[in-house]
């Protein structure tokens, strides 16, 4: 009798002594909505853009804006396209000549810009001694292909005045055209090196963009250079040195052509985009993405606590984001957490490069920021009408504006490894509290039964 007692006792110490598990609710301090890195070229936001109080769960949206205006298919632009015929051209090499090659360059990359510049007019001017429009300015695909015939059909012969032909496709040019480009292609030292650099420098001080290809062997570069400046700093917009012949047609319509859509559609590249976590947030909460992001990819969560969105271009007026949502892992000890203010990161490390390559760098360190509380058992004052109420949290600037439309499905959870706890469940299931209080009743039941059998036994 005293061994059962002693167990009855002691089960119900441990019961006693056992913390009830009180459910937890996180909340939103800061939704960080104000906040944003800006420059000349973008925008970058790190906010909370959705809050859901059922299941106790924060999504944080990145969003970046470039700020250039995309002008590709709004704005005018017109190309005038400088070609040389000048006696060395006639020269082979691999079994054709530059001519030719230049020829079928030229062809492809005609066929490119109409297909996908709008607003588009293309004019076509050749030279050697002298200088000749074989097509003016024109927005007919069909009438710069049949005008190219002419260049084909040219004998090559002569010098190379280069400035001339500069002058003359200038005078090409609409007054009211904002956008105008000039590309040229030459295999020849310029027969006055002195007024083509004097003639690039106008252009370039008038807004013109010259992106020049010149065919030329290595020991002869140093010459050139001298006139057309060097890729790293040329005279004039942009230029470009090949050795061979054969790599006209690729420098012509993957280069030149990529080097005009970037002119109308001013874009940062190579963007790199590192969100870096506070250890007590992984410590505490899972990160689950919501989806894809609108543009390029996103790692998982490394050992630097960070992930990283990396995206090749974003054009001018584009606008792109990635979501995740956090949430309070289960079986940790919340409470060594609760009531503190929480970052969701330390800081957002932003690299990209500007529409003249430049190298930027940005550091976004402004967080949204959440807490965690004991959920209250309800008050008769939840009754009153909201203006009477003193919230725990409070959504900080999410207006029906900023919020976006329901993310989809998660695809992956993507939190980093950390070890559990196996401290007590957080959560807002009331299930173990009724277990809880139900064993204790019952135990005090049997304690009382016992109690009564006793005195019975010993009454007899």
């Amino acid at each position: 009798m005293r061994k059962s007692k002693l167990v009855i006792f002691i089960v119900l110490f441990i019961m006693l002594v056992t913390p009830v598990v009180q459910a937890s609710t996180i909340g939103v301090v800061n939704s960080n909505s104000n906040n944003y890195v800006l420059n000349s070229d973008m925008k970058f936001t790190k906010k909370i853009v959705n809050y859901d109080e059922e299941n106790q769960e924060i999504e944080i949206e990145l969003c970046l804006r470039n700020l250039k205006k995309n002008e590709k298919d709004i704005e005018d632009i017109e190309v005038e396209i400088v070609l040389d015929n000048s006696g060395s051209m006639a020269e082979k090499e691999n079994n054709e000549a530059k001519k030719d090659t230049t020829y079928s360059a030229t062809n492809k990359f005609i066929e490119l810009v109409y297909n996908n510049i709008k607003k588009l007019k293309v004019g076509i001017t050749q030279y050697s001694n002298s200088s000749q429009v074989i097509s003016k300015l024109t927005d007919s695909k069909e009438t710069s292909l049949n005008l190219l015939q002419i260049y084909k059909n040219t004998a090559c012969s002569g010098g190379t005045n280069t400035h001339t032909a500069l002058e003359m496709a200038k005078s090409q040019f609409s007054s009211g055209c904002k956008n105008k480009v000039i590309v040229l292609l030459t295999d020849g030292y310029p027969n006055s090196p002195t007024d083509t650099k004097k003639e690039l420098e106008k252009l370039e001080a008038e807004g013109i963009y010259v992106l020049s290809i010149i065919v030329t062997k290595q020991d002869g570069i140093k010459q050139i250079q001298d006139i057309f400046g060097t890729e790293e700093k040329p005279t004039a917009g942009d230029v470009s040195y090949i050795e061979n012949s054969n790599e006209i047609y690729t420098m012509f319509n993957e280069y030149i052509y990529n080097q005009i859509l970037n002119y109308m559609e001013h874009p940062i590249t190579n963007v790199r985009i590192e969100d870096v976590f506070p250890e007590e947030l992984l410590k505490y909460f899972d990160v689950e993405y919501t989806g894809l992001p609108d543009k390029g990819t996103v790692t998982d969560i490394g050992d630097n606590n960070s992930f990283v969105w990396s995206i090749d271009n974003v054009t001018g007026d584009e606008v792109i984001t990635f979501k995740y949502k956090i949430k309070i892992k289960k079986g940790v000890n919340i409470d060594e957490i609760k009531n503190f203010d929480i970052k969701t990161n330390e800081k957002v490390i932003i690299n990209y490069k500007d529409e003249e390559g430049e190298d930027r760098d940005e550091i976004f360190d402004n967080n949204p920021v959440i807490k965690v509380k004991d959920e209250k058992e309800k008050d008769p004052a939840d009754d009153l009408p909201d203006k009477y109420k003193t919230p725990e949290y409070i959504i900080v600037n999410i207006t029906d504006e900023e919020t976006p439309k329901p993310s989809p499905k998660p695809t992956s959870t993507t939190t980093k490894n950390t070890s559990k706890q196996t401290l007590p469940q957080t959560g807002i299931e009331d299930l173990p509290i009724v277990i809880l209080v139900g064993s204790i009743l019952v135990s005090i039941g049997f304690g009382i039964r016992w109690v009564v059998i006793e005195r019975t036994a010993k009454g007899k």
